[in-house]
C-alpha cells in the first residue's frame, strides 16, 4: 500500500501534496491509495469521482451559505429599520420628555413666588393682627379717647366685609 496519490490528472507535486492533505483532513472519511486507485471507506473509487463528490460537497455547502447570506441580509435590513424607528421614538420621547421638564420648571418657579407671596402675607397679617391689638387695646385703657373708639369701629367694619 502506498501513502502517494498517483493519477494521470496530478502531475504537479504541489497539487498532488495538497489532495493528500485534503484526503487526511476528511472527517469520518479513510482515504488509501494503492496502485493509482483511491478507496474511500472501503470501496474503491477513481480520483475523478473523489473530487467530484468533493465539488458536490462545496456546492452544497455554498448554496447553503448563500442562503444564509440572503437571511442575513434581510435581517439586516429589519434591524436597520428597527433600528431607525427607534431613534425616531427616541427623538419624540427625548422631546416630551424636555418639555415636561420645562413645564416643571416653571410651575416649580411659580410655585416658589407663591409660597415666598405666602410668607409675605402671612407677615402682614401678623403686622396687621398685632397693630388692630395694639389700637384695640389702647381703646380699652384710655375709654375716653374718641380717635381709639372711631379705629376699633372702622376695624371692625372691615373685618365684617
Amino acid at each position: 500500500m502506498s501513502k502517494k496519490i498517483y493519477s494521470p490528472w496530478i502531475q504537479d507535486p504541489e497539487t498532488k501534496k495538497f489532495y493528500k492533505h485534503e484526503a487526511k483532513t476528511h472527517t469520518g472519511i479513510v482515504v488509501r491509495t494503492q496502485g493509482g486507485h483511491c478507496y474511500i471507506n472501503g470501496s474503491e473509487t477513481t480520483l475523478t469521482e473523489n473530487l467530484m463528490k468533493q465539488r458536490d460537497q462545496y456546492k452544497a455547502e455554498r448554496d447553503t451559505l448563500i442562503d444564509d447570506i440572503a437571511v442575513l441580509k434581510a435581517n439586516i435590513s429589519r434591524l436597520e429599520r428597527e433600528n431607525r424607528d427607534l431613534k425616531h421614538e427616541n427623538k419624540a420621547l427625548r422631546l416630551q420628555a424636555n418639555t415636561y421638564f420645562d413645564e416643571w420648571q416653571n410651575e416649580k418657579l411659580t410655585s416658589q413666588v407663591l409660597r415666598d407671596q405666602c410668607k409675605e402675607y402671612a407677615q402682614e397679617a401678623s403686622k396687621n393682627t398685632t397693630l388692630t391689638n395694639h389700637i384695640r387695646l389702647k381703646a380699652e385703657m384710655n375709654p375716653g379717647v374718641s380717635r381709639y373708639l372711631d379705629l376699633v369701629n372702622y376695624i371692625d367694619r372691615l373685618e365684617r366685609d
